[in-house]
């Protein structure tokens, strides 16, 4: 997952400073920058809420195939 990251932000940096060359680079960084903050930031409140999501899920999954009949 990690790597597929990594590959989205370099192809995204070139393609920033292809589209756009009257950016400066250092601009282009400074976004990149403040989205993949918002990113991990992101990543970092929905994770666990996702994960105790499939949780819940999952033990409500095994109880109704535990055959508790109800």
């Amino acid at each position: 997952m990690l790597s597929m990251f990594l590959g989205f932000y370099a192809s995204a940096v070139t393609f920033a400073a292809q589209s756009y060359p009257q950016l400066e680079p250092a601009l282009i960084d400074l976004i990149h920058q403040r989205i993949i903050s918002n990113l991990a930031l992101t990543v970092a409140v929905a994770l666990p809420f996702i994960s105790g999501l499939f949780y819940m899920l999952g033990r409500r999954y095994s109880a109704m195939t535990r055959g508790g009949g109800g």
